[in-house]
C-alpha cells in the first residue's frame, strides 16, 4: 500500500514539472528610444527632416535622411544691393539611401524679374552613426535667368562639400562652395554655416549664414554687372513641425562691400517665410 502511494505521488508531480519546463522565458524589455530611431515612418516626418537640416534656407545639409521626397518653398524680401522680392521652390527625391536628386526654381526681382531653374545631385559619403560626422557632396547647375537677357551664357556650375555633426539637441552644419559660370571669367566662392537647437521635437531655433566672395576681376568683366566683391547674409531662424509639414521664418542682416573707388558698405535686411514638407 505504501509503495502504491509513492508511485501515485511521483506520477502526479511529473506533468507539473514538465509544464513548468515548457513555459517560454519572458520577452526582453524594449530598447530605450534613441536620437536615430529605427522607426522609418517617424523619421520621414517633417520634425526629423528639419532636425537633419533639410529645411535650412541657405546652408545645405550633407545628410540624406529616410524621407522619400522633401520640398521647401521660401518667399520674402531683401533690401540689400540688387535686392527685392525673393521666391524659390525646391523638391528633392531620394534615388537611393545616399543619393538624392534636387530640382527647383527661383525668382529674383532684378532686370525686370528673373526666373532661374536649378537641378543637382547630392551624395552622402559618411553618416554620423558610423563615422561620427555627416559628410556629403553635391553638384548643381544654376540658371540665373529665363530668357537669357543678353544672348550670353547665364548659368553656373556649383560644387559643394558639406559637413555636419549633431551633439544631443544641437546640430552644426558647414558648406564650402565654388561656383563657375559658363562664361569662364565668372566665378565665386561661398562659405555657409548654420546651427540648430531642438527646444522640443517639433520646435527648432537656429542661425543660418552665408558669406559670398566674388572672384571675377573687374578688368575681366564689366564692373556694372557685379554689384559687390563680398556680401554676407546672417540671421536667426525658427521652425515648427506638425506631422509632415514644417513652418519656418528667417530674418537676417545683408551686408554688401560694393565695387567702386571708395568701396562703400551697404547694409540691408532679409526676411523670409517658408513651408517644408517631408514624406
Amino acid at each position: 500500500m505504501r509503495h502504491a502511494l509513492i508511485v501515485a505521488a511521483l506520477v502526479a508531480t511529473v506533468p507539473a514539472s514538465g509544464a513548468a519546463l515548457e513555459q517560454p522565458p519572458p520577452p526582453p524589455p524594449p530598447p530605450p528610444p534613441s536620437e536615430h530611431s529605427d522607426d522609418v515612418a517617424t523619421r520621414r516626418q517633417a520634425a526629423q527632416t528639419s532636425r537633419d537640416g533639410t529645411f535650412l534656407p541657405m546652408t545645405l545639409t550633407p545628410r540624406i535622411g529616410d524621407q522619400r521626397v522633401a520640398s521647401l518653398a521660401l518667399g520674402g524680401y531683401d533690401t540689400g544691393t540688387a535686392g527685392g522680392p525673393k521666391m524659390s521652390i525646391m523638391i528633392e527625391g531620394a534615388l537611393a539611401n545616399r543619393v538624392a536628386l534636387r530640382a527647383g526654381v527661383s525668382y529674383l526681382d532684378v532686370k525686370g524679374g528673373q526666373v532661374g531653374p536649378t537641378v543637382g545631385l547630392r551624395v552622402a559619403i559618411l553618416r554620423q552613426e558610423q563615422a561620427g560626422v555627416d559628410l556629403g557632396v553635391s553638384v548643381a547647375y544654376l540658371h540665373r535667368g529665363l530668357p537669357q537677357w543678353n544672348g550670353e551664357p547665364d548659368g553656373q556650375i556649383e560644387a559643394l562639400v558639406g559637413l555636419a555633426r549633431r551633439i544631443g539637441r544641437f546640430g552644426l552644419f558647414a558648406n564650402l562652395v565654388y561656383q563657375q559660370g559658363l562664361d569662364p571669367k565668372e566665378r565665386n566662392a561661398q562659405v555657409r554655416l548654420a546651427g540648430l537647437y531642438s527646444l522640443t521635437d517639433q520646435l527648432q531655433l537656429g542661425l543660418d549664414a552665408r558669406g559670398y566672395l566674388e572672384l571675377t576681376d573687374a578688368k575681366e568683366k564689366e564692373a556694372e554687372k557685379i554689384a559687390s566683391d563680398f556680401n554676407l547674409v546672417a540671421g536667426p531662424l525658427v521652425s515648427y513641425s506638425i506631422s509632415h509639414v514644417t513652418l519656418l521664418a528667417h530674418v537676417g542682416a545683408h551686408l554688401d562691400a560694393l565695387r567702386g573707388p571708395s568701396s562703400p558698405l551697404a547694409l540691408g535686411m532679409v526676411a523670409l517665410g517658408g513651408l517644408g514638407t517631408s514624406f
